[in-house]
């Protein structure tokens, strides 16, 4: 009986042996990613995920036209760009990207997911005029991408009209002379920066630049009648922007109104301070309450009043630039409004 026993008690032994050199005695996990879906030009982006803890994890990363995955260089030491996950298995990689991009890690020979992280083209406008009537558009977007489509974008009231187009250039900018914009007159642009799908490259449009276009707004100086009251709200619904006047270009040319003046009958006065242009056969409202100029839209003005100015059982309204009278509206009873 010992024998057997002794031979038993080995052969356990010699299965316990095997089961350790066969089974390994730490198999890692397959780490993973997190990154923003999409940055705005060029900007650094956190990437964030799990591995094991205090793995060293590898950024392998490429651009998203290659679709080609490498390991990420760190571009001060020319090393691989690695991080230590903490005791938690938390890490964080920053890194900088021009264009869209496709990103994974890898953690104790585990290859995460692969991530994409698109890029939404930030343009940046500058308009300057120095030449009657023209304005020089700059595009420059970021990233700096050749061949992006481009507009340059004028503002009409609440809507835009696009007065050039064309493609960045070799340098990833684009440059447009703007005729024919209006001697005097202020206007508003933008640019629009179209999308590159190859790139992972998205559309975007730029912030807006108000200018005023060299050169003079009239070549003669504006006479009666030349800008006219056409209707005046004295007694409106309830609250102060319901008491309005309108005025209206009546030439075929844009007339700056700067320092030009509205009165009441008692002499309460409105000032078109800055310079502002109203353009041939366009109107204005100057509502009486407080507000924004040029909200909802450049035809609107607000004068600041804490009470109403119009009288509504008469009253006369008088349009002057300097001494001069260019229009005047009376109303003599209750009408609500008058169209003068």
């Amino acid at each position: 009986m010992r024998p057997r026993a002794i031979l038993a008690a080995a052969t356990v032994a010699l299965g316990v042996v095997a089961a350790a050199i066969m089974t390994p005695a730490f198999a890692a996990t397959t780490p993973t990613i997190s990154a923003p879906s999409s940055a705005t030009g060029f900007s650094e982006i956190t990437i964030t995920g799990k591995a094991d803890a205090n793995a060293t994890v590898t950024l392998y990363e490429s651009a998203y036209i290659f679709n080609d995955l490498q390991v990420a260089t760190n571009w001060d030491t020319g090393e691989p760009l690695t991080a230590t996950a903490n005791s938690s298995g938390a890490y964080s990689i920053k890194r900088y990207v021009d264009s869209g991009f496709l990103f994974a890690v890898e953690a104790g020979g585990e290859r995460s997911k692969t991530v994409t992280v698109t890029m939404k083209v930030l343009p940046y406008l500058t308009v300057t005029s120095t030449s009657s009537g023209t304005v020089s558009a700059h595009v420059a977007p970021s990233p700096n991408q050749p061949f992006l489509p481009v507009q340059i974008q004028r503002q009409n009231g609440s809507s835009w009209t696009t007065i050039s187009g064309g493609y960045t250039d070799d340098e990833g900018v684009y440059d447009a002379t703007l005729t024919g914009q209006g001697a005097g007159t202020t206007q508003t642009y933008r640019a629009y920066v179209g999308a590159d799908p190859e790139n992972a490259i998205t559309a975007n449009y730029s912030s807006t630049k108000t200018i005023t276009v060299y050169g003079s707004s009239s070549s003669t100086t504006p006479k009666a009648g030349d800008v006219q009251f056409t209707k005046i709200q004295y007694h409106g619904p309830s609250g102060l922007n319901n008491e309005w006047v309108r005025l209206t270009n009546k030439t075929s040319k844009t007339i700056n109104l700067s320092g030009w003046t509205i009165k009441d009958a008692s002499g309460t006065t409105y000032t078109f301070n800055g310079t502002y242009s109203l353009g041939a056969g366009k109107v204005v409202y100057v509502h009486t309450g407080q507000g924004t100029n040029g909200k909802p839209d450049s035809q609107h003005r607000y004068w600041g009043r804490t009470g109403y100015v119009w009288n509504n059982a008469g009253d006369t309204a008088t349009l002057r630039k300097g001494s001069t009278t260019i229009d005047s509206c009376k109303w003599t009873s209750d009408k609500k409004t008058t169209t003068c």
